[in-house]
């Protein structure tokens, strides 16, 4: 057996020890963006609409979101994981956002979080806050966060985890 002198990258390493590890703490470890940029990791998340079915890369569909609440863009081209073309628009009432397709309309959640304005955030995590009973500290440092700047990826995804925990 011939052995081979080619070192690991800090990603394939990483990627190799955390296969060792149960699959709920391999999340854990993986969505924390300190532990990412220390090992150069790039992670592709895959976000499903249902009832519709539709997969989209995560961060293709917060950018498109973006564009379009920041008034970049009225509407933003977007690839399906089965390679279909879509688009990110608003909706009828203005406000919302909508994926569509050849005539067909999914329902997006409220990316209000992206907005530019610190009313616009602000106003969607009071909505959201309600919805889910949230009135402790981690509710007031997102308020805080959100008063400051909007939303990036993985704050969308960790305030889920907190908003759908019991307190």
């Amino acid at each position: 057996m011939e052995e081979s002198n080619a070192l690991l990258t800090p990603a394939e390493l990483a990627a190799g020890l955390l296969s060792c590890f149960p699959p709920e703490m391999r999340t854990a470890v993986v969505e924390d963006a300190e532990f990412q940029q220390e090992f150069r990791l790039t992670i592709k998340t895959t976000i499903t609409l249902n009832p519709s079915g539709v997969s989209l890369l995560r961060n293709q569909l917060f950018d498109a979101a973006r564009q379009v609440i920041g008034g970049a863009a009225d509407k933003v081209a977007i690839t399906s994981t089965s390679g279909w073309q879509w688009h990110v628009e608003r909706g009828d009432d203005g406000r919302s956002l909508v994926l569509t397709r050849e005539g067909k309309k999914v329902p997006l959640p409220d990316f209000s979080c992206f907005a530019p304005d610190a009313e616009t955030r602000t106003g969607w995590f009071g909505r959201e806050a309600a919805k889910f009973q949230l009135n402790d500290a981690r509710a007031r440092t997102w308020r805080e966060i959100l008063t400051q700047r909007p939303a990036k990826d993985e704050g969308v995804v960790k305030f889920r985890k907190v908003a759908i925990k019991p307190l």
